[in-house]
């Protein structure tokens, strides 16, 4: 029996190509914002509202760094979630760090990956989001 040529041509793909182009996609991950322990996963919910994104404890006074370049959209205080930061990267996504005590960057400012932008007070606990064209999104999945 004589193997179809689609046939040969889509186990190549899927035998030589999807490995090299999964090793790329984790390697050009985002870096974890803090070391910590997660305490609320993405969808959990408090008062029948859902996290759109995780609460990573962490001991007081952490830096939070920058999980990948790109540049400062949003740097203010919010009801509810405290001092923020909002970083924009390539591909419409941006992240988002909330619960700050104290913020050394500036909205315009670019950042690379690992820039300090700001520590946690005594709460112990980043909030963390990643967001695809302002919609939320798992962080876990773009997490390395």
């Amino acid at each position: 029996m004589k193997k179809k040529p689609e046939i040969t041509l889509f186990l190549l793909v899927v035998c030589i190509f999807l490995p090299v182009i999964y090793a790329q996609a984790k390697q050009t991950g985002f870096i974890w914002p803090a070391k910590g322990r997660i305490i609320s996963y993405y969808g959990d919910t408090v008062n029948n509202i859902p996290n759109k994104g995780i609460d990573i404890y962490i001991p007081v006074k952490t830096p939070v760094v920058a999980v990948e370049e790109g540049r400062v959209k949003f740097c203010q205080e919010i009801k509810g979630y405290g001092k923020t930061v909002i970083v924009d990267h390539k591909g419409g996504l941006s992240s988002v760090y909330s619960n700050l005590e104290k913020v050394y960057t500036k909205e315009g400012r670019y950042v690379t990956k690992n820039t300090a932008i700001g520590n946690i007070g005594n709460n112990s606990y980043l909030h963390f989001e990643i967001r695809k064209n302002g919609k939320s999104k798992n962080p876990l999945k773009y997490l390395k």
